[in-house]
């Protein structure tokens, strides 16, 4: 699924999940704390490389 991070803090972040997306998957049964497996978009790690040398 895609998410949006919404908040970012020093103690971890919010997300935004699009009423439709939680309708499909059971991201609707997570409870604050709960843990889950955040995999980081490739294309973002070039961007961020990009902006780190420019």
């Amino acid at each position: 699924v895609s998410l949006t991070i919404s908040k970012v803090t020093k103690k971890g972040f919010q997300l935004w999940v699009i009423p439709h997306t939680l309708k499909l998957t059971n991201l609707s049964k997570l409870k604050k704390k709960d843990k889950v497996n955040i995999e980081i978009d490739i294309l973002s790690k070039y961007v961020k490389r990009y902006v780190k040398k420019n």
